[in-house]
Parts: structure tokens; sequence; C-alpha cells
């Protein structure tokens, strides 16, 4: 049972271990509540601003994580790396790539060093309300003899009430494990230099697959999004497009006799209502409906660590105010819809939207300017013929009128 002068930290994983070291270090008393099993993410990772990244607990190993200096994208129908590629020179201020299981081994093991280590619940967390169910009492009725809770995850603590939703996602991250050598190799890279690789399937039965390639130390993070344009995606449309992109050419190689370590797949909702929380607790990271995706490429990890940071300030603050956290969920919503990382999350979501909006027109363009270049280039690289004629006679092969040409172009635009 929680004493009086503890604040509760619920959850598992990074966001949770930075909070309750960021209290903990503002020489408040707390209570970390998680499941040794929930305290790490598998195979997911996320790309972080150099700024946030500094901030963090530092690594044992200076290797740790990469630069990402090299980005790229393709298309599922072909047999390369296809079209844009850009390389960014300079270690200085460069976004870092990082694994969330890392990432929360070191903000645990700070949170130790300061005295406070995760603890498995007395009870298993309340389930959501039922279709027609009557709403659960207030979070402040539960809050007990604690001072205030930080939940980061949304079935911990309070019932969810999820708004209702006409869209599914699926979301499924795969790690498989591999020499910096084969890494480095296939990508060009230097040691510890990393790369990210995108690429976007068009509708196939009304289901649309994007995903994403990362390289980190040791290993490499494949990135998944199944979404639908007709009708919501089942898992078995992830376990399809999972193994459409695993036997993709340029993908085959690359993975041969490589191992996969860990797999993690989840369905992807809309936030709860209560989103920033209410009084006597906060919603911070996942808990919050802090991930976005453009559909290709899963991230929220910056806001989450964002949210931490900012929910431990304005909690310490609180509590030396008065003699419980309140209902500083406003403070908290405005502090944290100011910080960079949350404004890119919401344009890294409208991006996402308006992909989905449009599928089809936006795989279109990609498709025809990497057609497009083949005929205009010879194998020598030389110019082939003129520009124009090829321009004509590449839509025309495409079946593109000038309309929907112009608009998948818009749209690819507008997303990257």
């Amino acid at each position: 049972m929680a004493t009086p002068e503890e604040i509760e930290v619920l959850g598992g994983g990074p966001v949770a271990a930075l909070a309750t070291s960021r209290l903990a270090r503002a020489r408040l008393a707390v209570r970390w509540l998680a499941d040794p099993a929930d305290t790490t993410d598998g195979g997911e990772g996320d790309v972080l601003p150099a700024e946030l990244y500094a901030r963090l607990p530092a690594a044992d190993d200076a290797g740790a994580d990469r630069r990402i200096v090299l980005h790229r994208w393709m298309l599922l129908d072909g047999s390369r790396w296809t079209g844009t590629e850009f390389r960014e020179s300079g270690p200085e201020g460069l976004p870092v790539a990082v694994l969330r299981s890392e990432l929360t081994e070191r903000c645990a093991r700070e949170a130790r060093e300061l005295g406070v280590s995760p603890r498995k619940p007395e009870a298993a967390p309340p389930s959501p309300d039922p279709p027609g169910a009557p709403p659960t009492p207030a979070p402040a009725a539960r809050v007990g003899r604690s001072l205030g809770r930080l939940l980061t995850e949304p079935s911990f603590g309070e019932p969810s009430r999820r708004r209702p939703t006409t869209r599914t996602e699926w979301h499924g991250c795969l790690r498989f494990n591999l020499e910096p050598a084969r890494i480095e190799a296939r990508f060009g890279l230097r040691p510890g230099e990393g790369a990210t690789v995108d690429w976007l399937a068009a509708p196939d039965g009304g289901i649309v697959a994007g995903g994403s390639l990362r390289t980190y130390r040791d290993c490499l993070g494949l990135t998944l999004q199944v979404w639908g344009v007709v009708r919501p995606p089942t898992a078995a449309d992830l376990d399809q497009q999972r193994r459409r992109f695993l036997a993709h050419p340029a993908l085959a190689p690359l993975l041969a006799g490589s191992q996969l370590s860990s797999e993690v797949r989840r369905e992807l909702r809309p936030p709860p209502a209560d989103r920033w929380g209410g009084s006597g607790y906060l919603r911070l990271g996942r808990g919050a409906g802090l991930e976005a995706s453009n559909g290709m490429e899963l991230r929220g990890l910056p806001a989450e660590l964002a949210s931490a940071e900012i929910a431990a300030e304005v909690t310490a603050t609180a509590l030396r105010s008065g003699p419980r956290l309140g209902d500083r969920s406003g403070e908290y919503a405005r502090r944290l819809r100011a910080d960079p990382s949350y404004v890119g999350l919401a344009d890294w979501a409208a991006r996402g939207r308006r992909l989905r909006r449009t599928a089809g027109a936006s795989a279109e363009w990609p498709r025809f300017q990497a057609e497009l270049f083949h005929r205009l280039m010879t194998e020598e690289g030389g110019p082939k013929r003129s520009v124009r004629s090829t321009v004509m006679s590449t839509r025309r092969d495409a079946h593109l009128s000038p309309a929907r040409l112009f608009r998948s172009a818009w749209n690819w635009w507008e997303a990257w």
C-alpha cells in the first residue's frame, strides 16, 4: 500500500523509467509499479533528436547507438533500393537511432541508483468498461493515500473510455541480429553510422502496407504498418504483409541466415478521452496516445520522453505548493503541446492522414519517378532521349492522366 509520501508511476518501458528517475532526482518518494515483463519493448526503436538524446542517461558502451546519416526510400515492386538518397555530414546534431529496450535499461539503472526499483502491482489493473455499462467513478476516488499517479499505459489504472473509431491499424516490429560488417557493407556505411529505408506498397484488396528498415549497432529493426482503405485490416493481413516484405528480393539476401531475436505487434488505437489526465493523475507516453504514423513508420518516442520530463516537473512543482497533485492536466497539456517533439509528432500524424486518404495516388508518384529515371538514363549514366517525350510515354504506359499524376506528386510532396 502506498504511503502518503509517495507518488506512483504505473507502467513499464523507457517513459515510466525516465519519469521515475526524474521524480527521484527531485527528491520525491516514488513508487514504480510495473511487471518486470513489461519493462522492455522488444525490438521497437525510434530516432531521437540530438538535444533530447544528450539529456538522457548515457550508455555503458559508447557505440551502443548510431547516428542516422543516410536516408533512402524504395518501392515494394523493385528489387533494389531506388529513389531519393541523401547523406548528412558531421556527427554533431545528427539524430540518433535508439532501441526502446536499451533506453529502458539505462533509465531504470539511473532510477535504481537513486533508490527506486520497479515493483509488481499487487492487483491486476481494472479492465475498460464494457459497452453499455455506466461510467466508472473518476480516478480521483481511486488515488487512495498516494500523492498522485503518472500513468504510462492505457491499460493501467483507470478505464480508458476510448473514443469510437472506424479505422484500425496493425503495427508490427521485427528485430534481426546481424553482424555490423554485413549491415555496413549492405548500406555503404562506416562504423557508427546508421541508415533508414522506407517503402510503400500500393493497395492490394483494400489493404495498404508501408514499412521502414533501420540499422542499429548490431541489429536491423523492421517496422510494418498495415491499414485498410475499405475495411479494417486483421492480424492475418499483417501476417501476409510480413511474409511479403521478408521475401522481397532487396531484403532476402540481407536477412539470409540471420536470426529473428524479437517481434512486437499491436493494434493502434486513438488516445483515451481523458488524454492528459485529471484530478490526481496524469497520462504520459503511450497512455496519452503519443504515437503516430506517416503510413510507413511509427514514431512517438521523442514526444513520450518529453512527456515524462514535463510530467515530472509539473508534479514536483505541484507537490511543493500543495499536499497532493490535484488536477494539473491543463498545465501539463499546454507545456507538452509547446514542446518541439510534440509539434513534430502532430506533423507526422498529419502526413499519415494525407497518405491514408489517397494511398493509391501516393504510391503512384514514386513508381512513376523511378521508371522515368531508368528511361531517361542509359547504363553508362548519360541522357537517353528528350525529357518531354520520355515523361509523356512513361505517363501513358502507367495509365496516368495528367491530373492524377499531378495529384499523386502533390500528395507525396505533402506526406514527405
